[in-house]
């Protein structure tokens, strides 16, 4: 039996993976431990959760511990449990410092690497090495691929299996969609949605902001709210200097509901009752984009110029005066709304983990 380790670091990394771990956990000749190398573990539990699926390990100790040490704890798991290779999501590969100094290739953002492991078994080896045999890396758009050949990637490391974001996402969906009972309990979490209204959710998830930008934003959101067809709803940014800025400027608008951060599947519900979706951080576009809404980016540059391509995308910046006028657009031009929404998601169809999975059994 082949066994894998999946190591998680943050939230998004662990919707992003946890597809693939469900199908995984489904093949016969695979075993798959899950790891997490986060202090937010309760908040990822909760997520992969959703997907009914359970932590095995938990090797991060606190908010503060050094990069180090939580590569050389990610080092005695594996030494434990001795998997075949390791699966990194995203900024966990950050955390594999020991098995950087193998690896010519660094921050690879929100794609998957496969990481082959030898453990020395011959006589007189030290038992406690680990090689790194190879490196697999799984992505998500032919220019991610063009990417990594450019940084000197090989190619027939390289697998375009689109994004596993969708697949969670479309997972999700249409288990709220197709269980009436499980869709009116999410629609009692959020009692103060008004249905005669358009809703505005912001999926923010930036802590890069300068204070200017992040109030430029806060402003245009407030202005937006004296609509009276018109709700907004705010996830708070758990770094408390943000959610000091939006309390600040929203100062318990009637239009505005501000919200803790909630669970994916309780955020799949929100993003699927919204009207529009403020997004801050390329990350999120991935699964958004299959819900046929527009998702407008509050940055500068958009950082996956495939969805520019097909016309989803709408880059709005962090000026309140342009964040106003582009919404106002959507609220008020049926067309101009259309155009922009129902478009092909140039991520996924929601079969990328079934292709890394066939990928990873050959």
């Amino acid at each position: 039996m082949r066994k894998i380790l999946a190591v998680i670091g943050n939230r998004s990394a662990a919707i992003r993976i946890a597809p693939l771990i469900r199908l995984l956990q489904k093949v016969p000749s695979m075993q798959t431990v899950v790891c997490i190398a986060s202090p937010h573990v309760q908040h990822i539990a909760r997520d992969l959760d959703v997907f009914g699926i359970k932590v095995d390990e938990e090797v991060c100790k606190g908010a503060c511990q050094p990069i180090m040490e939580i590569s050389q704890d990610i080092d005695v798991c594996i030494r434990k449990h001795k998997p075949d290779c390791v699966l990194v999501q995203g900024d966990a590969g950050a955390m594999m410092e020991s098995f950087r100094r193998h690896a010519a290739y660094g921050n690879l953002g929100s794609g998957l690497r496969m990481y082959e492991l030898h453990h020395h078994s011959e006589e007189g080896a030290n038992p406690q090495v680990i090689d790194l045999v190879d490196t697999h890396y799984f992505v998500s758009s032919e220019i991610s691929r063009d990417r990594l050949l450019k940084e000197g990637v090989a190619a027939e490391n390289i697998y375009v299996t689109d994004s596993p974001a969708v697949d969670a996402l479309l997972i999700v969906a249409e288990r709220i969609s197709s269980d009436e009972g499980l869709k009116a309990g999410l629609a009692a979490a959020f009692p103060s949605i008004d249905p005669g209204k358009r809703l505005i959710l912001v999926a923010g998830y930036r802590r890069d902001y300068p204070i200017g930008r992040l109030e430029n934003i806060c402003r245009a959101l407030k202005r937006l709210a004296m609509r009276a067809d018109v709700q907004v709803i705010y996830p708070a940014h758990p770094e408390p200097r943000m959610r000091r800025i939006a309390d600040e400027v929203f100062a318990d608008h009637p239009g505005i509901t501000v919200i803790e951060q909630q669970d994916y599947l309780h955020h799949v519900y929100l993003m699927q009752t919204a009207y529009l979706i403020l997004a801050d951080s390329d990350d999120v576009q991935d699964e958004i984009l299959s819900l046929g809404k527009p998702v407008l980016v509050m940055r500068d540059v958009n950082e996956r110029p495939e969805s520019d391509d097909v016309g989803t995308i709408k880059l709005v910046g962090t000026d309140s005066e342009h964040i106003l006028r582009e919404c106002s657009m959507f609220l008020d031009d049926e067309s101009y709304y259309q155009a922009f929404a129902s478009h092909r998601n140039p991520y996924g169809d929601g079969q990328a983990s079934q292709r890394i999975v066939e990928t990873m059994l050959r």
